[in-house]
């Protein structure tokens, strides 16, 4: 065999073993690491005294590669330490962390480094969960603690970033600390809102709660919620503190105004005014219509352009104004008004779930000046029905017609049904109302005992959590006739000062917010079927008028303000 032809079968064996050792397949390897990263090692050692004051920085060391996820969200220094240690590396996996202190600590401290969910291995993503490290400045470490949950039962959305808090009380403690000073201790609650304050040194505090959505650890009254216990505690106890988020109340102020639509200006305030008035002080503004609600933050100013004469004839006028408000009044800065904006009179009908008893409504852009009923036809299946019209609010208004299941209705708005305040008349309008069968609706009846002495609202929600009905009486015994098929619960909130109104708390005056009671689970109706459920409250207010009947009890609701909705009719289908 010549020396060429044995080169090329050594270059052809060798590219055959190459190739072997390249070819692709399932590594057999080990099974999949399931355990958490471990601490090796600590400088400071964990649970280390008589750490100096000067200490710059502490390093722990890992047995593995680890990653920080969602520090920020995480990371918790208690006592807080200002400004914020620094913790390296974020970002990229290592085995070892390092915290800088950028200036010196407190004398005789017990300080906790929480990481809460934040330290995982590298490869499988293993959490070390709520890990801490702990030392102290002093000799000894202190290790009192105390724990408890943070309710929210009025907060449509899920609050993040809560904070449980504690104050020192001392010669120089105000109740006005919590607006300007960091907490002594703090705590992130968990996924179920519990939270536990630990390494708590001996000593009366003031303890708080709040959503910091406004990462600074301190309370921010304009965007945060707000929670406190009424007595000053004390840590070592076996108590578990509830406390229950609210709303604070501010400072009633002017904050802005603009103008919506044509002829709708809206203004802004904060501190939910309960009376409030706005003044024309630029133009000769007629026919003016004002709209708000008791307690709300928002005024809404309708007028009519084309009813001011020639004051109003510019395209873009500077309107001016002045509020009212507790005897004070002030200038409000003038609203650059465009006078060619055009906006059209529209009707909407109500999306509710209309059975028997109820009656259909209509409502407007714009407030109403009238409703005239020659000029509205109402029909079942080919028949002509008789209706009354019954005024509502400013823009809102029903009629009213016997409605009966498996049923067709037709409504017939024709030109000049309905005017508005800009002297604007409807265009011809059909609508139709089909009623469903009476099999294809629930009824629903609700027994509370030991019901609070005090006024209520009963409400009650769908399972998307849409508010149904707000019932304001002193009622032992609630009914709801055709529901919807579908998962309701109930909210119970007390009108302890019988002001018919619900009161947030007051951490100046030490008030909490009035009681909320929230059902424990769920009711579901079914389709032609009566439910009658019994919620017995946990409490100690009992009323004195559990035994009467509900038509010998007296329903406050016929006392309230016109503005206030007593009960709300059905939004939409429960589910």
């Amino acid at each position: 065999m010549s020396l060429k032809i044995k080169n090329y079968l050594y270059i052809l064996l060798a590219c055959s073993l190459v190739f072997a050792c390249a070819r692709k397949g399932t590594p057999s390897g080990g099974p999949i690491d399931l355990d958490a990263p471990i601490l090796l090692k600590a400088v400071p050692d964990t649970l280390q005294t008589n750490v100096p004051t000067d200490i710059k920085n502490v390093e722990l060391t890992f047995d593995e590669f680890i990653i920080l996820k969602d520090f920020n969200q995480n990371f918790l220094v208690s006592p807080p330490i200002e400004p914020n240690p620094i913790v390296t590396p974020q970002g990229s996996p290592s085995k070892e962390i390092t915290i800088n202190f950028n200036s010196e600590l407190e004398p005789e401290t017990t300080y906790s480094l929480n990481f809460g969910q934040s330290i995982q291995d590298n490869n499988e993503g293993n959490k070390l969960p709520y890990f801490s490290y702990v030392f102290s400045t002093g000799n000894h470490i202190d290790s009192l603690e105390m724990t408890g949950k943070i309710d929210y039962p009025l907060l449509k959305i899920e609050p993040e970033n809560l904070i449980a808090a504690l104050y020192k009380v001392d010669s120089s403690y105000t109740d006005s600390l919590i607006y300007k000073n960091k907490p002594f201790y703090v705590a992130k609650a968990d996924s179920a809102n519990i939270f536990k304050l630990r390494n708590l040194k001996a000593g009366d505090y003031r303890l708080v709660a709040f959503n910091d959505d406004v990462p600074n650890l301190r309370f921010d009254p304009k965007s945060e919620n707000f929670a406190f216990y009424p007595e000053i505690v004390q840590p070592g106890s076996n108590e578990a503190y509830n406390l229950t988020l609210f709303q604070p109340q501010i400072p009633f102020r002017f904050v802005e105004a603009q103008q919506l639509e044509q002829g709708k200006l809206a203004f802004y305030f904060e501190g939910n005014p309960k009376e409030l008035s706005i003044n024309a002080i630029s133009h000769n503004i007629k026919s003016q219509r004002i709209i708000h609600r008791p307690y709300s933050d928002t005024l809404t100013y309708f007028f009519n352009p084309t009813a001011t004469g020639d004051t109003l004839t510019e395209r873009r006028p500077r309107l001016k104004f002045t509020w009212t408000h507790g005897g004070i009044t002030d200038t409000i800065p003038a609203i650059l008004y465009d006078n060619q904006k055009e906006t059209p009179l529209k009707l909407y009908t109500r999306s509710i779930n209309y059975v028997p008893g109820k009656k259909y409504q209509i409502e407007a852009n714009y407030p109403l000046d009238t409703v005239d009923k020659n000029y509205i036809r109402v029909r079942q299946d080919t028949l002509d029905i008789d209706f009354d019209v019954n005024r509502l609010q400013h823009n809102r208004f029903e009629l009213d017609f016997p409605l009966e299941f498996d049923s067709n209705y037709q409504i017939t708005l024709y030109p000049q049904a309905v005017r508005d305040i800009m002297q604007r008349t409807n265009d011809s309008i059909n609508l139709n109302l089909n009623i469903k069968g009476e099999r294809e609706f629930g009824n629903l009846v609700l027994n509370i005992q030991n019901k609070p002495a005090s006024p209520t609202w009963l409400k009650l929600y769908n399972s998307n959590g849409n508010e149904l009905y707000a019932i304001y009486s002193n009622q032992t015994s609630y009914e709801f006739k055709y529901l919807v098929p579908g998962t309701y619960t109930f909210k119970l909130l007390v009108d302890e000062n019988s002001n018919e109104r619900y009161d947030t708390g007051d951490y100046i005056l030490n008030i909490q917010p009035e009681k909320v009671y929230e059902y424990p689970g769920t009711v579901v109706v079914k389709a032609f079927w009566d439910v009658e459920e019994t919620w017995i409250l946990d409490t100690d207010e009992v009323s004195n008028d559990l035994t009467e009947s509900e038509e010998d009890s007296e329903d406050v609701s016929e006392h309230l303000p016109e503005e206030m909705i007593i009960e709300k009719p059905v939004l939409n289908d429960p589910d």
